[in-house]
């Protein structure tokens, strides 16, 4: 999404086809002018961990990004650097609570 809350470009695909296969068409479908990518000033473009594979990575490459992307397995921490812990929600877990 631009500033404003724009869509960048569109891409239509099934609803049981999976995001990361269509990275590649969504990077290429952007409108928007963007710099160019240099080495002083790299495009960065950060993914969740469901693109932690090797499509996933070339096509972020592919589109001149430099991918920045959470491994399978690694944990989100807080502040303090611990694990994050689920907090349940809705009635089950406030009841089950204590």
């Amino acid at each position: 999404m631009e500033a404003d809350g724009g869509p960048l470009g569109v891409v239509v695909a099934g609803a049981n086809v999976h995001d990361c296969k269509l990275l590649e068409q969504t990077i290429e479908s952007v409108v928007v002018e963007r710099p160019k990518p240099t080495e002083k000033s790299p495009q960065h473009l950060c993914l969740d961990k469901g693109y932690d594979n090797p499509t996933g990575r070339a096509a972020a490459e592919s589109g001149g990004h430099t991918p920045h992307i959470r491994r399978i397995g690694e944990e989100k921490l807080d502040p303090k650097g611990r694990k994050r812990r689920k907090r349940g929600v809705g009635w089950w877990s406030a009841r089950w609570a204590g």
